[in-house]
């Protein structure tokens, strides 16, 4: 389904505003009313949600979990529990000097907004809890069969277990954490993420050896709830070529840099480098503003020099995480962007009135959103 442009909101504003040739209202002025009528109509119906990860820090227990406007849920490796101050067990009043031994955090709590805080704050031998692992082994070893269990080496407290469920003449092809019958996995603590990992047998009678794995990321705190929302804007980047125009020098893999020609917001990943020059690189983050040319410059970074080009924009809504669309919805933007336009001048648009009836549709428009994303 396409969904409307910016531009095409506007226009169809300027209808409502019984203004189609916009010679009373500025196409600027329309797009900051369907903007803030996309941010208040978003939060409204709550109706576009992301889930944000950080990473467990030994002793840390406030966690910033923005984009998110409000924190609903919180996850470190399984459904904490959440809390209130009040109905913990504190052994001090002072819970930012508190230190306990227990391993992991059982419960969670919001502070404000999108902070939260976790109890008890991670030791380090907590950290390093496995979340994912390469379901192909590095090495699949000999002499294994299907549903051999083995931990995993190189832990600090407790080991993580493996179970084989594909194998050929002996040699492990594919394993999975392995999940008790109450669907808990046993994920292990003090890892780090890594190709090559040793394993043992965890039924001695298993006659496999050599079997070696792939951590491929560990356990965060994972939050989830209603998103920030970045305004509409025209001229975001669609699409990057992938070679820069013009590489630079002493850049390294993974560096964030900002396109600064013609625009703001706009963002690019190193992907590869060639002794700092880089080779590649794709998109992070849209902005607006931006034109289609090649040689847009870039700072940030390890490196300096790299330009890139800008192979198509568009206008429309950016956003940085997953969400789940107004879509079809988009009348709800119109009218609450009507609202705020009669609002705003009601000496040109008959009466407050107006801008009332508007604001009610809007409610029950609102109310449509909620009702499809509770379906």
């Amino acid at each position: 389904m396409a969904y409307p442009t910016l531009a095409m909101l506007g226009t169809q504003l300027g209808y409502r505003l019984h203004d189609s040739s916009n010679g009373q209202w500025g196409l600027t002025e329309l797009y900051q009313y369907i903007n803030s009528a996309y941010h208040r109509t978003v939060i409204e119906t709550g109706c576009h949600f992301s889930s944000v990860s950080k990473t467990l820090v030994q002793g840390t227990h406030t966690y910033d979990c923005a984009p998110l406007t409000k924190v609903l849920a919180v996850r470190v490796g399984g459904i904490l529990k959440p809390q209130t101050m009040a109905d913990m067990d504190l052994i001090s009043p002072d819970w930012d000097n508190r230190t306990v031994s227990q391993q992991v955090p059982l419960y969670w709590m919001p502070t404000s907004g999108s902070s939260i805080r976790i109890d008890p704050p991670p030791n380090l031998p907590s950290l390093g809890q496995i979340e994912t692992l390469n379901r192909f082994p590095a090495a699949g070893g000999t002499g294994y069969t299907v549903d051999d269990i083995v931990t995993i080496d190189d832990y600090v407290t407790t080991p993580a277990r493996v179970r084989i469920y594909n194998v050929t003449n002996g040699v492990a092809s594919g394993i999975i954490l392995h999940q008790d019958d109450a669907g808990t996995f046993y994920r292990g603590y003090g890892y780090t993420a890594t190709s090559g990992v040793a394993t043992t047998a965890y039924d001695p009678a298993s006659g496999g050896t050599g079997l070696t794995v792939t951590i491929t990321s560990l356990v965060t705190v994972r939050a989830y709830g209603p998103a920030d929302v970045d305004d509409l804007g025209q001229g975001m980047i669609a699409t990057l070529t992938a070679a820069p125009t013009a590489g630079g020098t002493g850049y390294t893999a993974n560096d964030l840099l900002v396109v600064t020609t013609g625009g703001t917001g706009g963002q690019v990943s190193v992907d590869t480098v060639s002794d700092g020059v880089v080779t590649a690189v794709s998109l992070v983050a849209a902005g607006t503003g931006y034109s289609v040319g090649a040689g847009r410059a870039t700072v940030g970074g390890t490196g300096s020099g790299c330009t890139v080009a800008v192979a198509t924009i568009t206008d429309g809504r950016s956003l940085p995480i997953d969400e789940v669309p107004i879509g079809p919805g988009h009348q709800a933007l119109l009218l609450g962007a009507e609202q705020e336009a009669r609002m705003a001048r009601p000496h040109m648009t008959g009466s407050l009135e107006a801008a009332k009836l508007c604001y009610d549709l809007w409610m029950v428009e609102c109310d449509n959103i909620k009702r499809a994303l509770d379906n």
